[in-house]
């Protein structure tokens, strides 16, 4: 496991405010104060002041502090608390925040697969293309897939069923591939057709 100290990378200047990347969060065993605020609000540490603002995650990271016994005069943004300590203090609290349950994230596909609900590769085929059809709709550059996978966990997390965008952009990655294995059936179809009316 990785310290407190190596931090995910700051995103370039331009890149839109995203949910948070939880394959990135889930390796620290430890955050500060501002990290944690931000992360239980379900909003990436390096954007939150675009997209909650600093008075409530301030608001949030006094909470945890004082709930942490860690007001004692010298509590700054910086102050480093342990993740077990915050996994503790979120089931106190009945509160599940994705960023400390991983294993709540996972859950839905984990059931699936064990109902043997997964999705065959037809199926998963035309879900792939329906996605990279919405994508068009949204006017998503698919090439730009980290981007759009990190608007898309931004709206996950808006509406309340937070997905992590690396997992989002596993997941786009395969749209070309399923684009591409359509076609060739469609084609195949297409030459059957033409064969058979060559021989009418």
């Amino acid at each position: 496991m990785k310290t407190g100290h190596d931090r995910p990378a700051d995103p370039a200047p331009d890149t839109p405010p995203t949910a948070p990347d939880f394959t990135a969060w889930d390796m620290l065993d430890s955050f500060t104060i501002a990290e944690a605020a931000s992360l239980w609000l379900n909003v990436e540490p390096l954007d939150n002041d675009v997209l909650i603002g600093p008075y409530k995650r301030q608001a949030l990271a006094r909470a945890l502090a004082d709930k942490l016994g860690l007001t004692d005069g010298h509590c700054g943004p910086d102050k480093m608390v342990d993740r077990n300590a915050l996994r503790s203090l979120a089931i106190e609290s009945n509160k599940r925040p994705p960023f400390l349950f991983p294993e709540d994230r996972q859950g839905d596909s984990a059931e699936e697969d064990a109902q043997g609900k997964s999705l065959g590769k037809r199926e998963r085929t035309t879900f792939l293309i329906i996605v990279a059809a919405l994508c068009d709709i949204a006017n998503f550059d698919l090439s730009q897939g980290h981007k759009v996978a990190g608007a898309i966990a931004n709206q996950t997390s808006l509406n309340g069923v937070p997905i992590d965008s690396g997992g989002i952009a596993e997941k786009l990655k395969e749209i070309p591939k399923a684009i591409e294995s359509k076609k060739k059936q469609i084609d195949g179809l297409s030459g059957l057709g033409r064969a058979a009316n060559h021989r009418n």
